[in-house]
């Protein structure tokens, strides 16, 4: 990739696709610094944004990706992943009520509720958390427990604990290293 920008500085996509691949690596503040060269080339560039936003939230700035995701929003209302990162910076940003009516505004893709879960949970609203996980596609025992942890309902947690080391192992570790 550095190769790459020094043949051409001028191509924004070279940088971002640079920045997603330090973002999983885990340097968010390098993909923010090559992203600010990018967002300098191409300011209104939707995707740019997005990535910039992307690596905010995965570094724990929620307030600087809030503000980064309503222009994207406003700018393109049915841009669903900005919309659907955005709900999750607010629930990270310790604002759930938002975030929940935010989602609960939109048409939603079919897991969208693994998303919503911890806004729930924040607000104490166990009984949706508990609607949510009973649909058949979150009936994975590993999602669960998360869940069922942040409740604080130890009993439930070490249940879906204990099915998910007897029934998906591999599935379970391939979450616990590549959490989604």
């Amino acid at each position: 990739f550095e190769r790459a920008i020094s043949l051409n500085p001028n191509l924004s996509q070279v940088r971002t696709s640079y920045a997603s691949t330090l973002v999983k690596q885990g340097h968010t503040a390098k993909a923010l610094d090559i992203l600010a060269g990018a967002m300098e080339m191409d300011p209104l560039s939707l995707a740019v944004k997005r990535e910039v936003a992307l690596s905010q939230f995965v570094g724990g700035r929620y307030e600087d990706a809030i503000v980064i995701l309503r222009q994207i929003v406003a700018a393109d209302p049915d841009f669903t992943y900005a919309a659907n990162l955005l709900a999750r910076a607010l629930t990270f940003a310790g604002r759930p009520e938002e975030a929940i009516a935010l989602w609960e505004s939109r048409p939603q893709p079919n897991n969208w509720e693994r998303w919503l879960m911890p806004a729930y949970v924040k607000q104490g609203r166990r009984a949706d958390v508990d609607r949510l996980l009973n649909l058949p596609r979150n009936a994975h025992p590993y999602r669960q427990a998360l869940n069922y942890a942040a409740l604080g309902d130890k009993e439930r947690t070490f249940e879906a604990l204990s099915r998910a080391a007897v029934v998906a192992p591999q599935r379970t570790a391939a979450i616990l290293a590549f959490p989604e």
